[in-house]
């Protein structure tokens, strides 16, 4: 009960501290002592040791906080800022800093990076629901371009040296470093780095990358082809698939309605965009391409089984009614998925002696 205490206190405090109305300028800080610090860090909590020996010292707890922040604009109405105009603690809206990571990221509750602007200025950059694999962090490895939008200056839990925070991941674009277009728009030109202009060099990669399921990657390089070949079908019904492995259901129905246009496989990027509209809970929309492929492809089995679970879903978002005894039972299950809808429509809510207030669809 004292640790818990303890642990309110300090994240009281560091509430109060970062809601204060009169912010200060970031201070300097040198950015060679910073990186020979975080190398020290890094070896003191056993960077270099063997993966599972790093996962059993991983310290598991955090300071939790009802001050989050995500910005709610696009890229194009954002304007630069580097860390020396910074405040502390202050969230500038309306502004993104361009940044590269510049040592090897650490991984505890959340993922630590360090990185430099523009200037060459140095900061500690805090990332929260990223990513909790420690063999996933290879996209925030050293030579990172990174494009955070309305950085988070605040000052941490335990003390009041400042650091960047990021609470959710789509404050974050990550940068080709041979998109030279967009580097010398961002004023980062300095880092770019020249590569094949093949796209079929990166497609053949990037499906080494699927195949060995390292999605994030593959998407990456996906959208590098498709960069340089932006007519190339196949690069969008392949990215398409990609986000459906990862959960990004709106990219994977937009690239395979791209390939659709583009003249792609008709079957392919039909029943992808149901796929992708089912998982988007989309219900009509996702049997409605089903249906469309049925009608030109009617041997495509994986189209009719996928058709009557839509049909499922949209009867249970209808209805109100649905299998609870299956729903029981596979929630018994170690890692559980209810593929079930959610219902919407009126209910009546009346009392039931013995029984207490009931919800009648």
């Amino acid at each position: 009960m004292d640790n818990i205490a303890h642990l309110w206190k300090v994240a009281e405090d560091s509430r109060r501290l970062n809601q204060s109305s009169n912010p200060e300028c970031r201070p300097y800080r040198n950015p060679n002592e910073m990186l020979q610090r975080w190398r020290l860090r890094s070896m003191e909590s056993g960077m270099n040791n063997k993966m599972e020996d790093f996962e059993r010292m991983l310290p598991k707890t955090t300071i939790l906080s009802s001050d989050i922040h995500s910005c709610k604009l696009s890229f194009k109405e954002l304007k630069s800022i580097k860390l020396c105009d910074m405040e502390v603690p202050m969230v500038h809206n309306e502004r993104y800093l361009v940044c590269q990571v510049i040592a090897m990221p650490s991984l505890y509750v959340g993922v630590t990076i360090l990185i430099q602007d523009l200037n060459g200025d140095v900061e500690e950059v805090a990332i929260y629901n990223f990513s909790y694999n420690f063999n996933d962090l290879d996209l925030l490895s050293p030579g990172t371009i990174l494009i955070i939008k309305e950085p988070w200056l605040r000052y941490g839990s335990h003390d009041k040296t400042p650091s960047l925070r990021i609470d959710s991941p789509s404050d974050i674009i990550f940068v080709d470093p041979t998109d030279h277009k967009l580097l010398c728009k961002i004023g980062a030109k300095q880092w770019f780095v020249s590569m094949s202009e093949d796209a079929e060099v990166w497609k053949q990669e990037a499906n080494e990358c699927f195949k060995k399921k390292d999605y994030k990657k593959a998407l990456f390089l996906y959208d590098r082809a498709i960069r340089y070949n932006p007519d190339l079908p196949v690069l969008y019904l392949n990215k398409s698939i990609t986000c459906l492995q990862t959960g990004a259901f709106y990219m994977a129905y937009e690239s395979a309605k791209f390939a659709l246009e583009k003249g792609g496989d008709r079957e392919k990027a039909l029943y992808r965009m149901g796929q992708a509209a089912y998982g988007m809970r989309e219900w009509q929309k996702a049997i409605s391409h089903f249906e469309e492929v049925l009608k030109e492809f009617p041997k495509n089995s994986s189209a009719s089984e996928h058709l009557k679970r839509a049909s499922a879903r949209l009867s249970e978002q209808r209805t109100g009614k649905f299998d609870f005894k299956a729903m029981f039972l596979e929630s018994k299950k170690e890692k559980a998925e209810l593929d079930v809808s959610d219902y919407s429509g009126p209910i009546e809510i009346a009392e039931i002696p013995g029984k207490g207030t009931v919800f009648f669809f």
